[in-house]
């Protein structure tokens, strides 16, 4: 199993036209204060359009926005043996 920790957004052809970039990403996770929920989204590195519509709609809740709500993504990366 291969891990990655990623510090930003993925990239791709597209993401030359994302322009709010900062409000995109979450919020780190507060180490003075407890969490309400932690949400982890599973994905893969070909959903990036979807990833996208989730930070630019219910990833942008004041529960999210504000730390209360954790929310990250897990994207797995598919290795093919030729």
């Amino acid at each position: 199993m291969l891990s990655v920790i990623a510090s930003g957004l993925p990239t791709t052809e597209d993401f030359e036209h994302v322009t709010d970039l900062e409000t995109l990403k979450a919020p780190p996770v507060p180490m003075n204060k407890s969490v309400d929920l932690f949400i982890g989204v599973f994905s893969t590195a070909n959903n990036f359009k979807r990833r996208m519509a989730v930070r630019r709609t219910w990833m942008q809740y004041d529960d999210v926005r504000s730390g209360k709500v954790a929310v990250r993504f897990f994207v797995g990366l598919v290795r093919i043996k030729l």
